[in-house]
């Protein structure tokens, strides 16, 4: 048996491309996620959601980490990790914002990416 600190943390994405009428889909998703867990040698899981907001709602994912006993990641690490795949998915699936939280709760609280690429305009 093997036992490490728990901590983990979770990626908030929407699936709609910007604010178009385009969207992915979680086979998408789970790809680009797959082919960087075996390179980074991650475990992630991958659940569906639904984003309710003012005038109106769009399918997403949480893409949650925990600290893995058989691949074990500092608490910094699992952050840096957790960022770095946001990133990734929120620039290849177009969206403005990805948001990750993490728990324990890290200094600052959530924390949301912005797309540089993309304008709101």
């Amino acid at each position: 048996m093997q036992t490490v600190d728990n901590y983990e943390s979770k990626i908030w994405l929407g699936l709609r491309a910007g604010y178009g009428h385009m969207y992915s889909n979680i086979a998408d998703v789970s790809k680009v996620i797959s082919e960087w867990c075996k390179e980074k040698k991650q475990c992630v899981t991958v659940s569906n959601t639904d984003f309710i907001y003012v005038d109106g709602w769009e399918p997403g994912l949480i893409i949650g980490f925990i600290n893995y006993p058989r691949y074990p990641n500092s608490k910094a690490e699992l952050k840096n990790r957790t960022l770095e795949l946001a990133e990734l998915l929120m620039k290849k699936f177009n969206q403005y914002r990805v948001s990750c939280t993490f728990y324990p709760t890290v200094p600052g609280g959530t924390v949301m990416l912005e797309n540089k690429e993309m304008s709101d305009d």
